[in-house]
């Protein structure tokens, strides 16, 4: 999984940080002048894990964390609030921060405190469960990060995929028709709004 992740930090640094391109042409210049003078590095990534309580959140940030020495949780090892990995890539400096959101819907309030731009959120969704189930959960959680971050970076994970009766990948599929479904009407809700704005 690093080399996913080496993989998409690389792309994710390429160009100036979102609050620089937000000041501007002349600092994004500026940025890029210091950074081909190697006087400015950033070498993170931020990485945040949500969706609904044993999903496979903490599963997988303790996999990239101890590979396969990792011992997997079990329910009552659920995540408390946030928890939060450091997880370094290479030995240049380049890390990855995982913050891993408790699943429970009393917590997803505080969810919005942590996404920011410029960070990837990555969604699960226990795939053995009913398909209106994993429908709303996915939707709920593209709710909350659409309402403080609406061009967010979220890439979906089916989990527990060995435990599903059925076909996977019809349910993936539906899954995933309801996802564009959503973003189309995103999309149409947003140029509606820049329209009226003038």
């Amino acid at each position: 999984m690093h080399d996913s992740l080496a993989a998409l930090f690389s792309k994710a640094i390429a160009k100036p940080p979102p609050g620089v391109r937000d000041q501007g042409l002349d600092a994004a210049r500026q940025w890029w002048a210091e950074a081909s003078k190697a006087s400015v590095k950033s070498l993170s990534i931020k990485v945040m894990y949500m969706g609904h309580a044993m999903a496979g959140k903490t599963s997988m940030m303790l996999r990239q964390r101890y590979a396969r020495a990792a011992v997997l949780p079990t329910e009552p090892d659920r995540t408390i609030g946030l928890e939060i990995a450091l997880i370094s890539m290479s030995d240049d400096g380049a890390k990855a921060i995982l913050y891993d959101t408790a699943g429970q819907p009393e917590y997803f309030p505080f969810h919005k405190l942590f996404i920011t731009k410029g960070a990837l959120i990555v969604i699960f969704f226990d795939l053995s469960r009913d398909l209106d189930v994993c429908r709303d959960a996915v939707i709920g959680q593209l709710q909350i990060v659409a309402a403080n971050t609406p061009h967010a970076v979220v890439m979906i994970v089916g989990s527990l995929s060995d435990k599903v009766e059925g076909d996977v990948k019809a349910k993936l599929g539906a899954v995933t028709d309801v996802v564009e479904d959503w973003r189309a009407n995103q999309r149409a809700v947003h140029l509606k709004g820049d329209d009226a704005s003038g």
